[in-house]
């Protein structure tokens, strides 16, 4: 082996032990490893709880027709996509403008949070709906007593905590479940071969 080819396998062998491995911790100066587990434990559990609170907080808003409290709960470029919708809106003007043609007679919503991941500023949950019913002709999951699944991703912006995105998606019916499923597989079976 040449002097020059001793040389470069030995720069790369000394970038190669500079380099992290894959999934291994960063030792933070001045702050143990442990203790810095500890930290990110911390705050997740506390942007959980944060998120968790400010929805329940939403809640209380959405029961008392506050439109304008409500608004307040969803970041300037927000989107929402409300049960029956078609296609979400975007921005918090558009927000509160839905949500003042939602709301009247809609009931109260119940979340249940059934999972949560925490990711730098964001925070991201998804559980199930449940809503009160409300008598009234026209009415959709919310106001007929429906429920469904959520998604919200809510970020922190300083010390407040805005949702970003908030998805609902009600639950099909049992019966326009056995129909789709029924009509499915008519469809597959209609569709094979020689079945005509």
């Amino acid at each position: 082996m040449n002097r020059r080819t001793a040389l470069g396998a030995l720069a790369l062998l000394g970038l190669a032990s500079a380099v992290p491995v894959h999934g291994t911790a960063q030792q933070v100066p001045g702050i143990s490893n442990e203790e810095h587990g500890a930290e990110i434990r911390r705050y997740r559990s506390e942007a959980l709880t944060a998120a968790n609170a400010m929805l329940g907080e939403w809640q209380t808003a959405w029961a008392q027709d506050d439109l304008r409290a409500l608004a307040r709960f969803y970041a300037s470029d927000a989107l929402l996509l409300l049960p029956g919708d078609v296609a979400p809106v975007q921005g918090r003007a558009a927000i509160q403008e839905r949500l003042g043609e939602y709301l009247p007679g809609s009931g109260a919503v119940h979340l249940a949070l059934h999972d949560g991941a925490v990711g730098g500023s964001l925070v991201y949950v998804h559980g199930k709906f449940y809503a009160a019913t409300t008598a009234g002709p026209g009415r959709d999951a919310f106001s007929e007593g429906g429920s469904g699944t959520y998604t919200a991703i809510i970020q922190q912006s300083g010390r407040e905590w805005r949702i970003r995105a908030q998805l609902f998606r009600t639950d099909p019916e049992p019966a326009a479940v056995a129909g789709a499923t029924a009509a499915g597989a008519e469809e597959s079976v209609s569709a094979l071969p020689g079945s005509r």
